[in-house]
């Protein structure tokens, strides 16, 4: 598989199914305190604009896997996304990965806080209920050949 230097993934069927997830969960509502991209037609496009932008995203992801605080995040993202708007460069689709990612993580946090469990304590749980439902699929995918 060849590297990029863009970010990119699927935003489909698993995306509305986690906008569904988001909405009912009201984990939404904290995507109104998001700074909005620009419209398109008011964008000034330039090389080295779109390679800072790059970069720029690369450097907001990275940041907001290691933070721990919702309302810390959305503080980064809009600082960000100003500064991307200061670039006139197009940040939508970039935007929406963001929202999807800042909503995983608001869940998350919602299911561990509801547990009464650590991260740490969530996430093997996690990982060991994973690891069975993956053998079990296996196996269920084995019997059925």
């Amino acid at each position: 598989m060849e590297e990029t230097d863009e970010i990119t993934f699927d935003i489909s069927e698993e995306a509305q199914i986690l906008a569904d997830l988001l909405e009912a969960n009201e984990v939404n509502k904290l995507f109104d305190q998001l700074e909005a991209p620009l419209a398109p037609s008011s964008l000034l496009l330039g090389t080295s604009s779109n390679e800072a932008a790059t970069h720029i995203q690369k450097g907001l992801i990275i940041s907001l896997q290691s933070m721990t605080d919702v309302n810390g995040m959305i503080v980064v993202v809009n600082n960000i996304f100003m500064i991307l708007k200061s670039l006139g460069v197009d940040f939508t689709s970039f935007y929406e990965k963001v929202k999807i990612f800042l909503g995983c993580f608001a869940l998350k946090t919602q299911l561990v806080d509801s547990w009464n469990l650590s991260t740490v304590e969530f996430e093997a749980q996690y990982y060991e209920k994973k690891f069975h439902f993956d053998k079990v699929s296996s196996e269920h995918e084995q019997l059925s050949a």
